[in-house]
């Protein structure tokens, strides 16, 4: 769960990220013009640089930039910057 800067709640599911309306205290899907997110468990997602990132149960990290593109980063033995573990459970964002 995060709370946006505009005070937007958005949930991680494990079938995509979600809105939650304080207003009538639905849910709706959120980021539905990429199709890619809404099959995914989100488990975290946090917002840093103009960009989003999402942690997911099985599939890596994705980042969503401020033009709509979509990025997948997974595990890759031969490449030196990629992800040691495809199963990303936390985010954290450094302050320095």
């Amino acid at each position: 769960i995060r709370q946006t800067k505009k005070g937007k709640i958005l949930l991680g599911t494990s079938h995509g990220v979600y809105q939650y309306n304080q207003k009538n205290k639905s849910v709706q899907r959120d980021f539905q013009s990429n199709k890619a997110l809404q099959n995914l468990s989100i488990k975290d997602l946090i917002y840093s640089n103009n960009q989003w990132f999402f942690a997911t149960s099985a599939s890596g990290l994705y980042t969503l930039n401020e033009d709509g593109e979509l990025f997948n980063s997974t595990q890759d033995l031969f490449q030196k910057s990629a992800l040691m573990y495809d199963k990303l459970s936390f985010l954290y964002k450094d302050l320095n």
